[in-house]
């Protein structure tokens, strides 16, 4: 029978990116922690966090997934699908990162390097390659995204098919459980302790310079009250039945290339930076025991995944 492609899409979570998870908008009745040193910040690769000790790694996240995919195949094997049992990385681990420190709440996008030509970068955050190889495979049947997800169109459990039971999540599930849990993604604080560390947008050092940002931009010809706001403009938007052959337009990139000069005459990543540094050190301080228990339990969901690729190189 014919195999559906697994993809990175299909088993990984969406990374947290950035400066660490921001959910409080409004104003904290508690004083904002000091701040320390505030450095000086011209590259995503430059920016680095307290919370970085505990996020998952690329070769971490590499692990858990190949044990994933090995654990999935299998699953869709018995039902008479072949699958294969590698993902195959999306790209260099420094690359991940760098993309991934591009993007924050806190900053909306920050990388100079490609601004001047590709302006957001917007495709490249839409879709990335992952996404790019999900649209170019065929599509599963009905049949196949059943047993993926263990039910049917109409959202029935799936008991058995063929006359073999069926797990209950589907092989997806199947896959999860084998490795303790979905795919937290790299750099990920999502899962941690209570979501990992808040750093709020509404914090008085971090409001004051998204204000002279706004003011540098106003006086470039832009209009916009922070630096998300200018990633998020829906002009960007590209069509997503289009989406191969989308490209930035002049004023995106003309745009984007201001941004960057703002935030690089201001120094507003290393000001972020600093701002999220002292939430981050706030709650590692405050989460000590559980980020522990946290690390170890990520140990162990390691350990299941390099005994599933090492009994599969067995074979």
């Amino acid at each position: 029978m014919r195999g559906v492609k697994i993809t990175a899409a299909l088993l990984a979570s969406v990374a947290i990116a950035g400066c660490g998870t921001t959910r409080s908008p409004g104003r904290s009745t508690a004083p904002p922690p000091p701040l320390g040193p505030v450095p000086t910040i011209t590259s995503p690769d430059a920016i680095s966090l307290p919370i970085d000790a505990y996020t998952p790694s690329q070769s971490e996240e590499d692990a858990l997934g190949h044990a994933a995919a090995i654990s999935f195949a299998q699953c869709m094997q018995r039902f008479g699908f072949q699958e294969p049992k590698k993902l195959t990385p999306d790209a260099q681990p420094a690359a991940v990162l760098h993309d991934l420190r591009a993007r924050s709440p806190l900053y909306g996008f920050f990388d100079p390097s490609v601004a001047h030509t590709e302006g957001y970068g917007v495709v490249r955050s839409a879709s990335g390659d992952t996404t790019a190889r999900t649209a170019a495979a065929k599509p599963p049947t009905r049949v196949e995204e059943s047993l993926i997800t263990g039910h049917d169109a109409s959202g029935t459990r799936i008991a058995s098919y063929d006359g073999k039971p069926v797990p209950r999540e589907g092989c997806q599930g199947y896959a999860f459980a084998a490795v303790g849990g979905s795919l937290p993604g790299v750099g990920s604080t999502h899962d941690m302790p209570d979501g990992g560390p808040d750093v709020p947008l509404a914090d008085p050092r971090i409001t004051s310079i998204n204000k002279q940002w706004s003011g540098c931009m106003e006086a470039k010809g832009f209009n916009y009250p922070a630096p998300v706001a200018a990633i998020s403009d829906p002009r960007w938007k590209p069509d997503p039945k289009n989406i191969e052959h989308y490209m930035p337009s002049r004023e995106q990139i003309t745009v984007a290339s201001a941004d960057m000069d703002c935030k690089l005459s201001l120094n507003l990543i290393g000001v972020a930076v600093a701002v999220a540094t002292a939430y981050h050190k706030q709650y590692i301080a405050s989460h000590a025991t559980e980020l522990a228990e946290y690390r170890k339990n990520f140990k162990n969901r390691l350990a299941k995944a390099t005994a599933i690729i090492a009994s599969e190189d067995n074979h």
